[in-house]
């Protein structure tokens, strides 16, 4: 398993920092909109959609959401707000979860897949055409991958109380602890480096609610699984499961990060 799982990391780790960095304009379009549209894919199982043709039908659904975004004059920053107050709704039913009621039923399951997807991709196309865009997805991607590192490591070692036992039992209060304390130290390397610019102080209230995001995001896809069943979103990667098991935290984290930065006045 390990051996597949590096594989596969070696595979696309260029392919996704090539398109990430270097491309631009519709081409950086296409691309991240390929990745949605995949994600859709997954999510069409997930609301329990077995039917191809209603699987089909899902997936040119978003994909025509991302094209007639991409013929505005250029995609608006504010269209993110429906997508930021979405994860207040996701986090009610997390924490009341399996008690909330409703959810998921496959016509609600259809609706939050595009919720948890479209506004993915409009944040990414939109700070994609900032001027230091490269150094504010660096950081995000740090903030993320940092958060996950720091709350593997910190819940293996120290991981006693659990954070939301009938979701994901795995996950406990100190590997969370752990996640704030890792990214709390990349404040300070960011910071010192200058790499974007912002104070410490500025960068960790920025960072500390968008690593409870992430973990939100990764929370509601695990209710979703757990709720019918399956360990993976999908068997695209062989090895890490689907595209939505990946990038599960960052459709949380980064609307409400671009949005964050938008309304801070910080690009």
């Amino acid at each position: 398993m390990f051996k597949t799982r590096l594989i596969t990391a070696l595979c696309l780790i260029p392919i996704v920092f090539w398109g990430l960095f270097f491309l631009h304009g519709l081409s950086f379009q296409l691309f991240t909109g390929l990745v949605v549209v995949l994600g859709a894919w997954e999510w069409s199982s997930l609301a329990g959609m077995r039917d191809l043709r209603d699987r089909c039908a899902y997936v040119a659904v978003i994909g025509g959401s991302l094209v007639l975004l991409s013929l505005l004059s250029s995609v608006q920053v504010w269209l993110l707000l429906p997508g930021v107050l979405f994860w207040l709704i996701a986090a009610y039913w997390v924490v009341r979860y399996p008690q909330a009621q409703g959810w998921h039923t496959r016509r609600f399951m259809t609706l939050i897949g595009w919720w948890v997807l479209v506004p993915l991709w409009v944040a990414m196309v939109w700070l994609n055409a900032v001027a230091n865009f490269a150094s504010w997805l660096i950081y995000l991607l740090f903030l993320v991958w940092g958060a996950d590192t720091g709350a593997y490591l910190a819940g293996k070692r120290f991981g006693k109380t659990k954070l939301a036992p009938q979701v994901s039992p795995g996950k406990t209060l100190e590997g969370a602890a752990g996640a704030f304390l890792t990214v709390s130290l990349l404040a300070v390397v960011f910071s010192s480096l200058s790499i974007l610019p912002l104070s410490f102080a500025s960068l960790w209230v920025l960072s500390m609610p968008i690593v409870l995001v992430s973990i939100l995001g990764d929370l509601l896809e695990s209710m979703c699984k757990r709720a019918v069943g399956v360990k993976d979103s999908g068997k695209l990667l062989p090895g890490h499961g689907g595209i939505l098991d990946r990038i599960d935290s960052l459709c949380a984290a980064l609307p409400c990060y671009v949005f964050a930065i938008w309304m801070l006045g910080w690009v």
